[in-house]
This record gives C-alpha cells, sequence and structure tokens, in this order.
C-alpha cells in the first residue's frame, strides 16, 4: 500500500471556491489515490466554508484536517502589502504541521492536470525542497537582485513545492527564515516567495516546469525559454501536469478579462465543486473590447502606456 499523499493549502474567505476548483481538479486526476488534505486558515474564518471543503474531500474519499492559524504564530514575518497573512504560512510550516515529515504543497490558483504520485515520491537529493524556478516578468526583475538572489534562473516559485519538514526541523530553518524576514523586509515584493528564495535558491531540487506552468509561460515566452530551455518549454506546453494562474487580475480565470487558455478547466473544476461562475467584477464595455485583444498585446499595450519600451521589447521578441 502506497503512502498517503499529504496536500497543503491555505486560503482566505474569498479564495476557498478557488481552493474547492483546485481541490476537485486534484481528485479527478488522482482517482484511488489515498490523500490527505491538510487546510490552514485564520481563526477567524467562517466556520461553514471550512466544513464545504470538509465535505468536499469526504465526497471524494480523501482525509481531512483543518488547522486555524493565529498572529501570534507569525510572529516578526513582516505582514502587509500585496499579500494576505495566509501567504505568510508556507514561511512556518514546519511549526504549523508538526506531527508533518513531508508535504506538497498547493496553491489556491492551480489546477492538477494529471496524477501527482510521481510528483510525491521524488528523492529530495538531501534538498529540504523541491520546486520550479519562476520565469519572472520583466518589470519584477530587480526583485531578484535586491533579495540577493544573482541568478535569476534560480529563483523559485513557491505556489508548488514538495516540502522535507523533518529536514528543515533538524536545520532550525524557522529561524533562518525569520531572520531572513526581517532582515530583508524593505526589499520584500512576493512575500514568503522572496523570503523561501534568501534562504533556498542555492538548495532546492529543480522541477520541470511542467509541475508548475505560470501564466507568464505563454505571454513573456522568451524568459521562460531562458530560464528552463527550449525542449522543457515544448514538453511543458504539450502536458502541463500543473496549471498555476498566476499574475495579476487579468491573469485570474475568475476575471472576465482573463484569456488563459486553460481558462475554462478551472470553472468546470469550481462548477462542479459545488460554486456558481464568478461574479465578473471587472466585467464591462471596456473590458469587453480588450478581452479581444490577444494576451502577448494586452501586455504589450500595458508597457506602452506606462512607457516601459524596454519591457515591451521583451514580448514582441519571438525567442
Amino acid at each position: 500500500m502506497a503512502d498517503p499523499l499529504h496536500v497543503v493549502n491555505a486560503a482566505d474567505a474569498a479564495y476557498v471556491p478557488h481552493t474547492s476548483a483546485m481541490l476537485h481538479s486534484l481528485f479527478m486526476h488522482n482517482p484511488g489515490e489515498e490523500l490527505h488534505v491538510h487546510f490552514l486558515h485564520k481563526a477567524t474564518l467562517d466556520l461553514a466554508l471550512v466544513q464545504r471543503l470538509a465535505a468536499l474531500c469526504r465526497r471524494h474519499g480523501a482525509r481531512f484536517s483543518a488547522t486555524p492559524v493565529t498572529r501570534a504564530q507569525l510572529h516578526d514575518l513582516p505582514i502587509g502589502g500585496r499579500f494576505p497573512e495566509e501567504a505568510w504560512y508556507r514561511v512556518v510550516l514546519p511549526e504549523l504541521l508538526p506531527d508533518l515529515p513531508r508535504m506538497l504543497w498547493l496553491d489556491s490558483d492551480v489546477i492538477v492536470r494529471a496524477p501527482i504520485r510521481e510528483l510525491w515520491d521524488l528523492d529530495l537529493a538531501g534538498c529540504p525542497l523541491a520546486a520550479c524556478p519562476n520565469a519572472v516578468m520583466f518589470t519584477f526583475r530587480h526583485v531578484i537582485q535586491d533579495i540577493g538572489v544573482a541568478d535569476r534562473r534560480k529563483y523559485f516559485n513557491s505556489g508548488v513545492m514538495l516540502m522535507n519538514l523533518d529536514q528543515m526541523r533538524a536545520e532550525g530553518s524557522l529561524a533562518s527564515l525569520r531572520a531572513a524576514a526581517q532582515r530583508a523586509a524593505p526589499a520584500i515584493m512576493f512575500a514568503d516567495q522572496d523570503v523561501l528564495n534568501i534562504v533556498y535558491h542555492e538548495r532546492y531540487r529543480r522541477l520541470h516546469l511542467m509541475w508548475n506552468v505560470l501564466a507568464q509561460s505563454y505571454i513573456n515566452v522568451p524568459e521562460t525559454i531562458r530560464v528552463h530551455g527550449g525542449r522543457e518549454y515544448e514538453e511543458a506546453m504539450r502536458h502541463p501536469r500543473i496549471i498555476h494562474f498566476t499574475g495579476r487580475g487579468r491573469y485570474k480565470p475568475w476575471f472576465y478579462t482573463c484569456s488563459h487558455p486553460h481558462r475554462d478547466e478551472y470553472l468546470r473544476h469550481r462548477l462542479a465543486a459545488g460554486w456558481p461562475p464568478p461574479d465578473y467584477p471587472d466585467k464591462n464595455w471596456r473590458t469587453f473590447f480588450a478581452r479581444q485583444i490577444p494576451p502577448r498585446m494586452r501586455e504589450v499595450f500595458s508597457t506602452l502606456r506606462r512607457r516601459k519600451y524596454d519591457e515591451m521589447l521583451s514580448y514582441l521578441r519571438p525567442w
């Protein structure tokens, strides 16, 4: 009998429907797999939302555990800005889940499209975690330098991570991560992801792009190929195993202007998980016309409007 697969996620009230869609996609592509879902949330989250997730897991034969997190458990972390405090849970996972030796983190804005046993069984080769390099959009490349990552090809995305929590505890990672967060607080833009990279960008097992296909993989093709290589990029585009709707509103499938090629998959899983279609807060006559423009050209127009000419050219280059 294979060992159970421990999947961890955190969400606030607004993201619970997206977590539901993610979990439904996980269940649909992993039939017969013994899954244990660990859900982290604020202690103040409406219990009815937690119960909806628990019911979804029960319907598909998965175990479910909910762990409330208090603000005190996030002490010394620079909470605030663009990301909710739930984003910081990844930094303190060894403490929040003290009895879990190994886990797979999946963000709420991902869709699973393949069995994940192969990912779960991956040999971490002495590394505390496995993650996929993040081909960063032109606008944010300075962030990587600011936090001390010299080679941007080593900067990884924290939305899909296989983590050896036992090793992280043995190494005293919690103290290292908290210290890094305090030291680099003025430069941090991507919350926990920046802090995890400060500590681990030289010590993580590299995942194939197919395990975390970011939205920018479809838009900023030249940088994605630079980071992953042409062969890996082509393989991931042909057979993406996990789709990650990273980025601003127009990259999220619950926004009207989203033109991501896998947008409808999210919608199908959301409906099947028992949630109504999104309200599309950005739907109006302007966004109706904007939606007709190809995604890469939208980026060109956006950067042109902001007079970011170097960035605009990076989107126009074919490779």
